[in-house]
């Protein structure tokens, strides 16, 4: 057996792995990458169903939040209060997303959601500021 073909082989798969990641990805880095918080409060009476549409997000919607900036977007449910953390590419803010952006702009399925999800589920979002974080901690 030829052990040294395999090393090759496997280094060369390896390579091209490694190479097809960084042309496929961008390199983020955490400490540049905006951050955002934002608080909302939910509707009594249609907790549920705000999660069943989350659970099925227009894919118009999800495709347009990436093509905006949006890395990670979660949301938090604390009895009827909502918490969204939207993670962004370096160089983006909430301005992307808002009334009268391209995002908003870009598909009547977008403006459909946004507008179903502020009227028929909550008042809208409120952001909260950041006050501390470990980004700051001497390293």
């Amino acid at each position: 057996f030829n052990y040294k073909c395999l090393f090759s082989i496997s280094r060369a798969v390896l390579e091209l792995n490694v190479s097809s990641c960084h042309s496929l990805l961008k390199f983020r880095n955490p400490e540049k990458m905006p951050r955002f918080l934002l608080k909302a409060k939910l509707k009594p009476e249609k907790e549920q169903q705000y999660i069943d549409e989350h659970n099925n997000i227009y894919p118009e919607v999800s495709s347009g939040l990436r093509s905006a900036g949006v890395i990670n977007l979660h949301i938090w449910k604390d009895g009827l209060t909502l918490y969204m953390m939207i993670e962004m590419e370096e160089g983006n803010d909430l301005s992307a997303l808002g009334e009268g952006s391209e995002y908003r702009n870009s598909c009547p399925r977008i403006q459909e959601w946004e507008v179903k999800m502020e009227t028929e589920f909550h008042g809208g979002w409120t952001q909260i500021a950041e006050i501390h974080s470990s980004d700051n901690w001497r390293k």
